[in-house]
């Protein structure tokens, strides 16, 4: 039996993640990563503003949309921006049309229903007041920052998932309050 860990190295994760320490495994030891500040040149707020941000725009009078990307749908998304020809046409990889059959639930998933999905996400992502972006360590996927670029919005809020989710429950203020 090969054994992954030893209990020192559990003890090791657990006070990382006590501590807040993001780091990640490599084959020769442990690399710290400092947290993302911002993605395309759009500050990421922390937990606390994000959670007030989503609460202030739900409080004023006017429509807002505060969302998140999804991981296979973005994928899409990115494969249409990478491949697509002078006319709009894309032919997309066959894994990406099974990971929207399959994890999005994305039927007809051909590539004429996936380049107007594709460009309706786009124009949508225009409209956009409040993007949830992971915290974590890893960088923005490539995607992401291709769809931001795009539709590049000036009054764009970018904020933590964990103020989009249970997390927000958490706190002293949370946004469902209002």
């Amino acid at each position: 039996m090969i054994k992954l860990f030893s209990i020192e190295d559990e003890y090791k994760h657990l006070l990382i993640n006590i501590l807040g320490i993001k780091l990640r495994f490599r084959r020769n030891g442990y690399k710290k990563f400092i947290l993302p500040t911002n993605l395309c040149n759009i500050p990421i707020l922390n937990k606390t503003e994000g959670n007030e941000c989503i609460y202030n725009m739900l409080l004023e009078d006017k429509s807002c949309l505060i969302t998140r990307f999804g991981s296979t749908e973005l994928t899409a998304i990115g494969c249409y921006i990478d491949y697509r020809d002078k006319d709009g046409k894309c032919v997309f990889p066959k894994r990406v049309v099974d990971y929207m059959i399959n994890n999005a639930g994305f039927f007809s998933a051909n590539d004429e229903e996936l380049i107007k999905y594709s460009k309706d996400s786009i124009e949508i992502c225009k409209n956009i007041d409040a993007l949830g972006v992971c915290e974590y360590t890893q960088p923005a996927s490539v995607s992401e920052e291709k769809v931001l670029e795009i539709s590049r919005n000036d009054n764009l809020k970018l904020i933590p998932f964990s103020s989009l989710g249970d997390d927000q429950l958490y706190t002293d203020n949370p946004w469902t309050r209002a």
